[in-house]
């Protein structure tokens, strides 16, 4: 880099001598014209070669309040330099790798010719915003003289730190009070069920041939339905899986899909006025939606490892237990008929197509929601 720096200085000495040797010995208008022409440019190189640019300042503004991911990101880059003129200059940001895939270099980049303007104001977008914690690092400066003798850069810090939170999707609260063991589930169509029998009561048109109560109806010789009411629960615990060994070779949208279902199913519960037990939150950081938001897949053991250790460190009595995962290996199967034989209450939320028998798990009274589209990715 110096020999490269020293090399074109003697190349601008060298050639400022020979114009002015050229226009010594060939006299006239025209050879002093180009003297005096190239002369000023190259003395500007040498002054460029001095020129600060740590005297240029740079900030940037984030045009959102509260990012969600798969919206659109503004940023703006202000540029302040001295009065001092330059040919051109080039400003490049610099983020996180994450962040850079959703917008492309050129987008990112930009190139001033400001002369002796001062002030110099950027925008570019983030097409669709990643979810997860970003950085900005800096601002990547370049400039230098009109002929490529001299160029300069220099990287100014510009810090900003942005996390982007899981997408929102209202749920239906009918939906989330039913017990039915097996639901193909869409978001924009839920369905109800009830749980189990208290009583009965006439038949009304419209009431479903499966809520008839045969034995009463022989009895009273008229039709009667079954009356139903919710299980008593006194905790609700939500686990998604964030195991790396279920998505290896699928599409990293899959977890995003399951953090978005499991920051749906508890703003619902929080509207709701629900107590819930979130594992997955620290003691230090009760911010569940930053936790979220934060969450990757890498946890090294396996999802229904991860559940058994959560399981055990709480007492099974009267709990409701919500499960969000896009894999049901045969373990966790397993684990959830077990869970369900001691009595606690097991819905599961799937996303995706699924190989599991599902007739065995309704079977052991393990409710699974199929979720093959969700608009939260």
């Amino acid at each position: 880099m110096i020999v490269e720096r020293t090399l074109k200085w003697l190349i601008s000495i060298l050639l400022i001598a020979s114009m002015y040797a050229y226009a010594m010995f060939q006299g006239g208008f025209v050879s002093w014209f180009l003297f005096y022409s190239v002369v000023p440019l190259i003395l500007y190189a040498f002054v460029i070669g001095f020129f600060p640019l740590k005297t240029i300042k740079v900030r940037r503004e984030l045009h959102v309040e509260r990012p969600v991911a798969n919206e659109r990101l503004k940023v703006t880059l202000i540029i302040t330099k001295p009065a001092f003129p330059l040919f051109y200059l080039i400003v490049a940001d610099q983020m996180s790798k994450k962040l850079q895939n959703s917008v492309s270099e050129a987008r990112s980049k930009a190139i001033f010719f400001p002369l002796f303007k001062r002030n110099l104001t950027y925008s570019y977008e983030v097409g669709s915003l990643p979810r997860g914690e970003h950085q900005f690092y800096g601002v990547i400066i370049k400039t230098g003289d009109l002929f490529g003798f001299i160029q300069k850069q220099i990287e100014i810090a510009v810090e900003d730190s942005l996390v982007v939170y899981p997408k929102i999707e209202s749920f239906d609260w009918k939906f989330m009070q039913m017990n039915t063991k097996v639901s193909h589930l869409y978001p924009d169509r839920m369905r109800q069920d009830l749980s189990e029998a208290a009583g009965v009561r006439e038949y009304v048109p419209g009431d479903r041939l499966s809520w008839i109560d045969w034995k009463a109806t022989a009895k009273r010789n008229q039709l009667v339905t079954k009356v139903f009411e919710q299980r008593e629960v006194e905790r609700t615990m939500l686990v998604f899986d964030d195991s790396r060994l279920s998505y290896q070779y699928r599409s990293p949208d899959l977890f995003e899909q399951v953090v978005s279902v499991a920051a749906s199913l508890i703003a619902e519960m929080e509207r709701k006025n629900i107590s819930y037990l979130l594992p997955f939150v620290s003691e230090k950081n009760r911010n569940w939606l930053e936790a979220l938001a934060k969450a990757e897949a890498a946890r090294e053991v396996s999802f229904p490892e991860y559940v058994k250790t959560v399981i055990a460190q709480c007492s099974t009595k009267h709990l409701r237990l919500y499960l969000v995962s896009a894999h049901i290996s045969k373990e966790l199967a397993a684990l959830l008929k077990q869970l369900a034989r001691q009595h606690v209450q097991i819905h599961c939320f799937f996303i995706g197509a699924h190989d599991f028998d599902v007739r065995s798990m309704q079977s052991a009274n393990v409710y699974v929601y199929m979720i093959p589209g969700w608009k939260g990715e």
